[in-house]
């Protein structure tokens, strides 16, 4: 591609007026304050796009007597005030002005008209002298930045005929652009290329890094970093009512070398992910990537949008000159972040180079994807399909016991390079043929050819299934380390009811109720099912420890919900003190819990309903296990009444009892926690699931003044009952049973006998 060839222009013009003044313009008495307008006071904005949503004229403002206010005017309009350098001030800004006197004008071009904009800026000094000068904004409107787009410093007479400056003071040099002193290592200093349509990118540059500055370390301005960003339309508020705006985010991602990478006093290559809030997620490039002081890099950023609004990243850096690498991160952002915008050459706290630069559009390459790497883990009933492609894709596997894939297609409808898919509903032993098949974004399909495999059986295990029949633990054991804690077994279920009087943890000290079955240590495929998700405040799962209780080496696998949000816990334990603490966000949906030990390796299903399998995590850990625990915890204050459907070992399948019911008939109003009776635990439970979300046991026991709908005036019901005297709450209420009221809302479980 050639290079974009420069004409002298209306920007070159800003140069050339008042030779001299050169880059800047003076227009000032002695004895009045100083405006230095950076770029000079003709400046075009729109005649090659539109960039950023702003339009920046930079500048700075000086006096013997101090700068007393200063402020800016469009086209005659009502002054704004405009915030005075240097950075840092207290208490974190203004992040942008750099040096003492630094200004940005910072003008939405929306405001703008077609043509001559005058910006008329003001100053006053603290002797009451003023001073004023006004630049002339040359508006275009209805121009594209043209893609694709190139710059060849070789051709260029002046760099503002190619790129725009967002912040800094810059100059051309041999073979690029760079900051006019070497020592204005500021915030962000950035130059901005392309129009914020742009979307489907791959971004290259050549950048040398001379200096950095290291002491921005722990300040507000973060580490020093240097590199390129995508799909960016301008700075957004950081901090209310600041001036400049200084907030680099929402934008796609920038692919950067930091000096002091995640906090830590080394240098990485990273992508990071521009997401609107708290912050970037960062993805590292292998730590031998470093970079060298004065030797030219090539940074090369791919950004692609997918269906669905997510976002393809690719990413490299490599010595120019020298052969080009593999990418080292390949992503796909699936939270929505932002893919249409402009292209940034960033130098934060940093003195760097920016060379030759290509943007080139992403368009259909006519080639279908290429599948690599697929592997099987069977688990009986499930099994797990992973495999990669060379570009982000949708997956499927066709499965079946012949060519004919019967048992069906299991389709993963999210993009990514790296693909995990959990087929369920197979049979124990049996020989199955499958294909794995990738669609890119532009619907060219692959298919592996036709393979087999035979699912596996479970071990032997001396575990015994229980679906709890009847009203005796039978080979259970209950465990209450506290001893506030109680169970009773429901003919179909086995509630524990466990009171908020304390925390009931295994952290530290064992306060964790459960049921225990004895084991032998071998290996092992057991689940368990739950009557509810877990509720806020609240946790339930397996717990696998030793023959005694709370020694020795112990593994927590709980749902649990605290103010994060639904997550799986995983704690590893010896003798009570955490060794190693994980969690795995889920749904807040799930009650069933499947974990499969082999030897050390630990891997753990969740599902929501019975037979719908998703992979939550895998994990090495060494232990013995000689009991299996079903467990039943909460904060203090949080009372948890919980309820066991049914333990399996797949080795030894549960045999359904005919005369094994689940739950009794009925309920009783406002026993919205379901223990039997009606107290304040049972507002704290209703308030909970109104504001929080966590589950009702019987939803007809939560509508307390039974007018078909659960809200704020059922927790009040119950306040009047207990508290002002105003009578029973509707039937049924003294005693158990059916809803009398015919209304939407049921009743899934209940205590009632």
């Amino acid at each position: 591609m050639s290079s974009r060839k420069v004409v002298p222009s209306i920007r070159s013009l800003g140069f050339v007026f008042g030779a001299v003044v050169a880059l800047t313009s003076t227009l000032a008495r002695a004895d009045t304050p100083s405006i230095v307008i950076t770029y000079g006071t003709t400046q075009a904005v729109g005649d090659l796009g539109t960039p950023q949503v702003w339009a920046n004229v930079l500048g700075n403002v000086s006096s013997t007597d101090g700068i007393v206010s200063l402020g800016y005017r469009l086209n005659s309009g009502p002054e704004s005030p405009l915030s005075v350098g240097p950075y840092p001030s207290p208490p974190s800004g203004p992040r942008r002005l750099y040096f003492p006197g630094d200004f940005v004008v910072e003008i939405d071009r929306a405001n703008l008209v077609p043509g001559n904009n005058t910006v008329s800026i003001h100053a006053v000094d603290g002797a009451g002298d003023e001073a004023t000068v006004d630049v002339t904004l040359v508006n275009t409107v209805g121009v594209a930045w043209p893609l694709p787009y190139s710059i060849d410093w070789s051709t260029v007479t002046n760099f503002l005929d190619v790129v725009r400056v967002v912040d800094g003071d810059w100059q051309q040099v041999p073979g690029g652009v760079r900051l006019v002193t070497p020592t204005d290592r500021g915030y962000d200093r950035v130059l901005v290329l392309g129009d914020v349509t742009w979307s489907d990118v791959e971004v290259t540059a050549e950048i040398t890094i001379h200096a950095f500055d290291p002491g921005y370390l722990g300040t507000v301005s973060g580490s020093a970093t240097v590199g390129i960003t995508t799909s960016w339309q301008g700075h957004t508020t950081l901090i209310a009512g600041e001036q400049p705006h200084a907030w680099w985010i929402p934008q796609g991602a920038n692919l950067s070398y930091d000096f002091h990478f995640d906090g830590q006093p080394i240098e990485r290559a990273y992508l990071g992910l521009g997401r609107p809030a708290p912050e970037p997620s960062v993805f590292p490039a292998p730590a031998s990537l470093q970079l060298s002081l004065g030797v030219s890099y090539t940074f090369k950023l791919r950004s692609l949008t997918l269906p669905g609004g997510h976002t393809e990243y690719r990413a490299k850096i490599w010595e120019t000159g020298t052969a080009e690498p593999d990418w080292f991160v390949n992503l796909v952002e699936l939270d929505d972040g932002q893919n249409v915008g402009s292209v940034l050459l960033i130098a934060h706290h940093v003195d760097a180079t920016f060379g030759n630069v290509t943007v080139l559009p992403i368009l259909d390459d006519g080639t279908p994807p290429v599948i690599s790497n697929v592997s099987i883990e069977s688990f009986g009933d499930s099994a797990i399909f992973r495999w990669t492609t060379d570009e982000a894709t949708t997956g499927a596997v066709e499965i079946g016991t012949t060519t004919a894939y019967d048992v069906g297609s299991f389709a993963s409808p999210d993009y990514a390079f790296d693909h995990e898919l959990v087929v369920n509903g197979l049979a124990f032993g049996q020989l199955y043929h499958w294909r794995v098949l990738a669609a890119d974004r532009w619907s060219h399909l692959e298919i592996t050819p036709d393979d087999t495999f035979t699912s596996a059986v479970p071990p032997n295990s001396t575990a015994t299934s229980d679906e709890f029949c009847g009203t005796a633990l039978g080979n259970w054991s209950f465990h209450d380390p506290v001893g506030d804690s109680t169970y009773a077994v429901l003919d179909g279920e086995v509630e524990v009811d466990v009171p908020g009087t304390i925390a009931h943890d295994y952290f530290g000290q064992d306060e964790l109720p459960r049921i225990r079955q004895p084991v032998t240590d071998t290996d092992f495929w057991v689940e368990v099912e739950f009557e509810n998700p877990v509720a806020p405040g609240t946790w339930h799962g397996f717990l696998f420890e030793s023959s005694i209780p709370g020694f020795g080496r112990a593994l927590r696998l709980e749902f649990i919900r605290q103010s994060s949000g639904p997550q799986l816990f995983i704690g590893r334990f010896d003798n009570l003190v955490a060794v190693d603490l994980d969690a795995e966000t889920r749904t807040g949906t799930e009650r069933f819990l499947r974990v499969i030990r082999t030897g050390n390796q630990w891997t753990v299903f969740t599902a929501s309903a019975p037979g719908a399998w998703t992979h939550a995590v895998d994990f090495t850990w060494s232990m013995t296990v000689e009991s299996i625990g079903i467990s039943t915890g909460c904060n203090a204050l949080v009372p948890h009444v919980n309820r066991i459907e049914v333990f399996r070992d797949l080795g030894d399948p549960v045999q359904p009892s005919p005369t094994c019911s689940t739950g009794g008939s009925g309920f009783r109003r406002g026993d919205v926690n379901d223990n039997g009776s009606v107290d304040i635990a049972d507002v704290i439970f209703l308030l909970v699931h109104q504001f929080e979300g966590g589950p009702l046991y019987c939803d007809d026991a939560g509508d307390t003044n039974d007018d078909g709908a659960i809200d704020i005036s059922d927790a009040v019901s119950i306040l009047a009952y207990l508290f002002t005297g105003a009578g029973p709450l509707p039937d049924p209420f003294s005693t158990c049973g059916p809803d009398p009221t015919a209304d939407p809302l049921g009743c899934a479980a209940s205590a009632c006998p």
